[in-house]
């Protein structure tokens, strides 16, 4: 850091020499000024890269020193340096995948917090997790791997087998969360796969069903069938309102849903509400029957944006005969 103050104060010091030398010289003579000046600042900026540079080959040396440390706090903390090193630590990746067997439990979660930081370090440690996932051991530190292995951006690309492997051996308590960072990652789950993994365990993956159905776009019946389930069972706002947003999205196909939709036109979550109106709407003339209600909502909701989506919904109701 020291370096970097010292050439910044530098090329302002060449700036400000520069600016005063040009105040009353000739054109011809200011131009190759500029251009020396430039090669000035050009040399401080190399300098300071090489520094940098220098400073993080040091820093690294010294924290693969302390990964030996005998402490687990002084471990912990050098795995979360080394991680913030992201590309620059690739070189040490080897030391970083052999942490995944600390006897500490501080360091692992270290480990796991900077898995999507370093290049390659997100397939060893989705492969040790998805072995304490087979044997159902550790379950808070199961959660907590998959859940921050969200943040590998290339999580798919380097271990989409990895993931697949864990969705088939995960048991029922812990498959929503490995299902959800698959999902949250990139990784494309067609209907009959959704389906499959909602059956195992419907308690579980309420939740990630409709996440998924949220985008989903798919006409499936089932899939309609169980949307609708969540609509009338579902106690959480925003569960319900993904729900409508997942039947709003199939659109038409959906209007075997109108009657939980109106009635969800009544819930006290605004969201919920201007999703519900939002879905009636892309159902279109089917539910028709719902129109008194979405024009009261769009004249007397306390609600600004319920009102706006509820304008708009019973127009394209109005439209649609």
């Amino acid at each position: 850091m020291g370096v970097v103050v010292r050439v910044r104060f530098g090329i302002e010091q060449v700036a400000e020499i520069l600016t005063r030398m040009m105040i009353n010289m000739p054109g011809f003579y200011r131009y190759r000024l500029v251009a020396i000046g430039l090669m000035v600042c050009f040399f401080y900026m190399t300098v300071a890269t090489m520094a940098a540079n220098q400073g993080v080959v040091e820093e690294r040396d010294r924290q693969i020193h302390l990964l030996k440390s005998s402490h687990d706090d002084i471990r912990a903390k050098a795995v979360r340096v080394l991680c913030r090193l992201g590309p620059q630590a690739e070189s040490v990746l080897e030391n970083l995948v052999a942490m995944l067997d600390d006897p500490s439990l501080s360091v692992r979660m270290a480990l796991y917090d900077g898995a999507g930081r370093v290049p390659g370090l997100a397939r060893p440690v989705a492969e040790r997790l998805t072995i304490k996932l087979a044997h159902e051991q550790d379950e808070k530190e199961v959660r907590y791997g998959f859940a921050k292995l969200v943040f590998a951006q290339r999580l798919i690309q380097e271990a989409g087998d990895i993931l697949n492997a864990a969705l088939d051996k995960a048991p029922n308590n812990l498959l929503d969360v490995v299902a959800e960072t698959a999902r949250r990652t990139g990784m494309r789950f067609p209907a009959h796969r959704a389906l499959e993994l909602y059956e195992r365990s419907p308690a579980t993956m309420s939740h990630w069903f409709v996440c998924w159905a949220e985008y989903a776009r798919e006409p499936h019946p089932k899939i309609i069938e169980i949307l609708r389930r969540e609509l009338r069972e579902g106690k959480d706002g925003w569960h319900l309102a993904r729900a409508a947003n997942g039947l709003q999205s199939i659109g038409p196909a959906a209007d075997a849903a109108v009657a939980e939709l109106t009635g969800l036109l009544h819930h006290p979550f605004s969201p919920a509400r201007r999703y519900a109106a939002r879905a009636l709407a892309g159902i279109g003339g089917n539910a028709r029957s719902a129109l008194p209600q979405i024009a009261h909502m769009a004249n007397n909701d306390p609600d600004r944006e319920v009102r706006s989506w509820a304008a708009k919904a019973a127009e394209a109701l109005r439209a649609d005969r």
